[in-house]
């Protein structure tokens, strides 16, 4: 049997964005007292919540969520602790790439989401090193995931890693959450965008479809 985790913070109005960037307002514009139905107005950017990074974020000829067919973003998916200070070595992921299939997704955890929704959040997380991110980018992978608000850190000009990840066409998977759920063994990962013209990035509902044993069933 498989179940499925969701990877997904909830979009609400008022939520957790980055800083500088207003936040998501949901109104409710129809009700089905005095309409018959339901129906409510959102307002956000292509990067909130639990979101992806398209080359075009960064990029004028990157590609856009309509460049790319849906393969792009799903596939098998291994989960890597980044600690504290961002600096897992390049042989303590490649003992965890040993001996298994390549992953069409490394998925960082950092524990940081704990912090979701406090002011904590946006300070001092943990982002890859240069050197994980440089050889992250031989991999040929379609892309990673971090539980973190972005893997570059807050307020970076740069914005090194993304500079490295978008033109080798690793899309990027921020916000991600509940990553402590998730076995140490490879699993499938979805994280399908809104199919949004030219898009520079979407909000996602990232999931993990996990094998659970028949006797935990």
């Amino acid at each position: 049997m498989a179940r499925a985790i969701d990877l997904t913070h909830t979009v609400r109005s008022g939520m957790t964005v980055y800083p500088g960037t207003l936040p998501p307002a949901i109104d409710e514009v129809c009700t089905i007292a005095a309409d018959g139905f339901s129906e409510r107005r959102l307002h956000m950017f292509s990067h909130t919540g639990t979101h992806i990074d398209m080359p075009a974020h960064i990029f004028p000829d990157g590609k856009t969520i309509t460049g790319c067919g849906p393969e792009q973003f799903f596939g098998k998916a291994l989960v890597v602790e980044l600690n504290a200070f961002g600096t897992n070595t390049i042989n303590f992921i490649k003992k965890r790439l040993a001996g298994k299939p390549l992953p069409s997704f490394i998925i960082f955890k950092t524990g940081w989401d704990r912090y979701w929704g406090l002011p904590a959040y946006f300070h001092n997380f943990p982002v890859p090193a240069d050197d994980v991110t440089d050889f992250i980018c031989t991999l040929g992978l379609k892309g990673i995931g971090i539980d973190t608000i972005s893997v570059d850190p807050t307020g970076s000009i740069n914005l090194t890693n993304h500079r490295k990840l978008l033109p080798n066409n690793i899309i990027i998977v921020e916000n991600l959450c509940n990553l402590d759920k998730l076995p140490e063994t490879a699993f499938d990962f979805f994280c399908f965008p809104l199919k949004i013209e030219n898009g520079d990035g979407s909000p996602v509902r990232a999931v993990a479809i996990v094998n659970q044993p028949e006797d935990d069933a």
